[in-house]
C-alpha cells in the first residue's frame, strides 16, 4: 500500500474528497486523521485491488507495431550488406560555365530549404495545433459536446490521420508526389474552410471537417520529401533544417495559439487553421513554380552531360 498525503486539504473537506476520488477509482479511499497538529488527507492505493481495466490494448497495439518495424530492422542487419547495383555517375562537364552553373544549383537549393522550412513549419504547427486544441474547443463550444463524446472527436482526427497513412503506402506507387501534395493540400484547404465558417455552428460539419483534415494531413510530411528529392539532394544537413521546422513549429505556435484563444475565443482556432492552411499552400505554389523552372535534380544532370558533349 502507499500513501499520499497533501497539506492543503482539511479533513472537514474529507466527506467530499472520498466521493471524488470514489468516483474516479473505487480502489481509492480517503482517510482523515491526525498528524503533527494539522489535518492531513491521505489517499490509500491498495495494489492488490487494482484493475488495469482495458488500458493495456492501446498499448499492446502499439508495442505490436513497435517490435515488428524492429524485428524487421534487426533481420536487415542479421542479413549483412550485400551488393546493390548502382549505376555509375556521368563525370560532370568540364566546360567554362560550369562554375555558374554550381553557383545556380547552390541558390536554388538554399531557396528549396528556407521555403521548406516555412512549409513544414505551418504543416507540422496547424496539425499540433489543432490536434492538441480540438478536444478543448468541443468542450467549450455550444454543439453539446461531453467530454466523452469530445475525446471521440479527437480520435476521429487521428483515425483519418492513421488510415490515411496506411492507404498512402500503396497510393504513393500509382501517384507522383507532386499529385499527391495537391491532393492533400486541396483536402486542407476545404476542411479549414468548412471549421473556419461552420466550426462552431454545425456538429456534423465540425465532424466531418475534422476528420478531412486529418486524413489530408497524413502523407503531407513523406510525400513533402519525396518531392524535394526530385529537385534537390537531401542529406543530413538539409534534413536537419526539415527537423528544425517541425521543433520549432511544435514549440512557438501552441503557445500563440493557447494565448489568443484565452483572451479572443475558441473560434482562433479554426481561424488559425485556416491562415496556417492558407500559408501552406501559398508556399507550396512559390516553390512548385521555382522548382518547374529550374527542372528536376536528374534532368539538369542529363541537360548538363548532352552539353558537354557538343
Amino acid at each position: 500500500m502507499h500513501y499520499v498525503t497533501n497539506d492543503s486539504y482539511r479533513s472537514e473537506n474529507g466527506s467530499y474528497y472520498e466521493s471524488l476520488l470514489s468516483s474516479i477509482d473505487p480502489t481509492l479511499q480517503v482517510i482523515t486523521g491526525e498528524k503533527d497538529e494539522s489535518s492531513l488527507t491521505q489517499i490509500k492505493f491498495d495494489e492488490a485491488n487494482y484493475e488495469l481495466g482495458r488500458l493495456w490494448i492501446p498499448y499492446s497495439i502499439i508495442a505490436a507495431f513497435n517490435l515488428t518495424v524492429a524485428v524487421s530492422f534487426f533481420w536487415l542487419f542479421a542479413r549483412g550488406s550485400r551488393r546493390i547495383a548502382i549505376p555509375k555517375r556521368r563525370p560532370y562537364p568540364t566546360a567554362l560555365n560550369q562554375t555558374e552553373t554550381v553557383k545556380n544549383n547552390r541558390l536554388f537549393r538554399i531557396v528549396i530549404l528556407v521555403l521548406m522550412f516555412f512549409f513544414y513549419f505551418a504543416y507540422i504547427g496547424n496539425e499540433i495545433v489543432y490536434s492538441g486544441f480540438i478536444y478543448t474547443f468541443a468542450i467549450r463550444s455550444d454543439l453539446g459536446f461531453t467530454t466523452k463524446s469530445a475525446s471521440y472527436l479527437n480520435s476521429a482526427f487521428w483515425g483519418g490521420f492513421a488510415v490515411v497513412c496506411a492507404l498512402g503506402i500503396p497510393s504513393s506507387i500509382f501517384l507522383s508526389a507532386k499529385t499527391m501534395l495537391i491532393i492533400d493540400l486541396s483536402g486542407i484547404c476545404i476542411s479549414s474552410i468548412l471549421l473556419a465558417a461552420f466550426g462552431d455552428k454545425n456538429k456534423a460539419g465540425l465532424w466531418g471537417a475534422t476528420i478531412l483534415l486529418g486524413a489530408s494531413m497524413a502523407t503531407l510530411f513523406p510525400t513533402g520529401i519525396t518531392w524535394s528529392e526530385r529537385y534537390i539532394k537531401l542529406n543530413g544537413k538539409a534534413m536537419g533544417v526539415l527537423v528544425m521546422a517541425a521543433a520549432a513549429a511544435e514549440m512557438i505556435l501552441p503557445w500563440v495559439v493557447g494565448l489568443l484563444f484565452s483572451i479572443y475565443g475558441i473560434m482562433m482556432l479554426m481561424y488559425e487553421t485556416f491562415i496556417l492552411s492558407v500559408c501552406t499552400i501559398i508556399v507550396y505554389i512559390v516553390m512548385q513554380t521555382i522548382a518547374s523552372r529550374h527542372g528536376e535534380r536528374r534532368n539538369s544532370l542529363e541537360n548538363r552531360d548532352s552539353g558537354a558533349k557538343t
